[in-house]
């Protein structure tokens, strides 16, 4: 019985690990920009000479607004992640699962590793 679950998916190829690659970077860029204008915005607010108060509610509402821009960038990074974590580890699984059931006879040829017996030969190795 396997454990591994059915819908895994499938290998990343070289052209799905390109994709990924250029979304991660999409979306590092995309992060960038939003941490740059806060920290640019940040920066303005700390030398705006108006009421205290009203500052404080600036910087709320500035803190609040970068939180929610950045949150799906950083969610997008995180599952980019698990995608090409998840398809490394199958991709490394099926590879040692493949080293591991196929044996050269010398031949060029490959069989199987477990319960091989020449032709001829009974089941109880006589």
């Amino acid at each position: 019985m396997s454990c591994v679950p059915t819908n895994d998916p499938a290998p990343l190829s070289q052209p799905d690990r390109g994709a990924l690659t250029t979304e991660i970077q999409r979306v590092l860029a995309a992060l960038s920009e939003v941490e740059a204008r806060y920290e640019s915005d940040r920066e303005c607010l700390k030398g705006w000479s108006g009421p205290y108060a009203i500052r404080v509610r600036f910087v709320e509402h500035l803190e609040a607004h970068h939180a929610q821009e950045r949150q799906p960038l950083v969610q997008r990074l995180a599952d980019l992640h698990q995608q090409i974590t998840t398809a490394a580890m199958l991709q490394s699984l099926r590879s040692s699962q493949h080293k591991g059931t196929e044996v050269s006879n010398g031949s060029g040829r490959v069989r199987p590793s477990r319960g091989y017996r020449p032709r001829g030969s009974s089941q109880w190795g006589a």
